[in-house]
């Protein structure tokens, strides 16, 4: 794997992030979410108390239609190639609710590349939701 499939690989999660942000604000709309995965991807948020989601639109759907964090941040990731065409990456995830309180957890990716780029094939969502003040 080469320096520019890391590359693309981080701008793609780093691409996910700002849609995340922006799509929640209204300043874009998640049918970017085209940069980042596969029409027929899959993203599991059940370790996070939501869905399984069988497709990009699946996804799309969801994100809509969802509150969200008011930042999302990801980073320390670990980028492994399997093959010239396929790559997973384990990475943590920092959210910033709208009351400050912060979130920690991890996605594991599965990536192939398509003929637009390196895309998410396959993603799991592990949230570790911070404790509710007393």
């Amino acid at each position: 794997m080469t320096f520019e499939d890391h590359h693309a690989i981080q701008n793609v999660l780093g691409r996910y992030a700002h849609i995340m942000d922006a799509g929640s604000r209204g300043l874009c709309s998640f049918e970017e979410f085209v940069h980042v995965f596969t029409e027929d991807a899959t993203f599991d948020f059940t370790e996070a108390g939501g869905p399984q989601v069988n497709d990009r639109a699946g996804i799309v759907a969801i994100m809509a239609g969802s509150k969200h964090p008011s930042g999302h941040h990801s980073t320390n990731f670990v980028i492994d190639e399997v093959d010239a065409d396929h790559a997973t990456c384990l990475s943590k995830i920092l959210t910033v609710e709208h009351d400050g309180k912060c979130n920690t957890g991890h996605y594991f990716d599965t990536f192939v590349r398509t003929p637009d780029g390196w895309r998410i094939k396959t993603r799991k969502a592990t949230v570790y939701f911070a404790a509710k003040p007393a």
